[in-house]
């Protein structure tokens, strides 16, 4: 489980990691750029998936007003850090994510 606040005060995506037995890992991985400047943009929607098809749950950012070209994701690296990035979509995101009606998905579509 992992936890995105889009209000301003935090730098880091806190997450649980169910161990299987009933237990967890907790940590709480620092990801300033992406917490503090991206996720708590107007606008901005949490969408989870496994974007790098590694078998972990990483973290996108879909803003469907206009303003961003780009797709914010931190992919999970398996030990409760975080590699970020901040890929440009252009088309994706000033032509079709804000389109009136659209909903937001997540899966391996491969």
């Amino acid at each position: 489980i992992a936890l995105v606040r889009q209000n301003a005060g935090w730098s880091s995506i806190p997450v649980a990691f169910a161990q299987g037995d009933g237990t967890w890992q907790i940590t709480n991985g620092s990801a300033p750029t992406f917490i503090g400047s991206w996720a708590n943009t107007p606008g901005v929607r949490v969408v989870t998936g496994d974007f790098n098809d590694n078998g972990l749950t990483d973290i996108a950012l879909i803003r469907q007003t206009p303003g961003w070209s780009s797709i914010p994701v931190a992919f999970a690296q398996g030990d409760g850090t975080w590699q970020i990035t901040n890929g440009s979509a252009p088309t994706f995101i000033g032509s079709w994510a804000n389109t009136a009606g659209v909903r937001l998905a997540s899966g391996d579509f491969r």
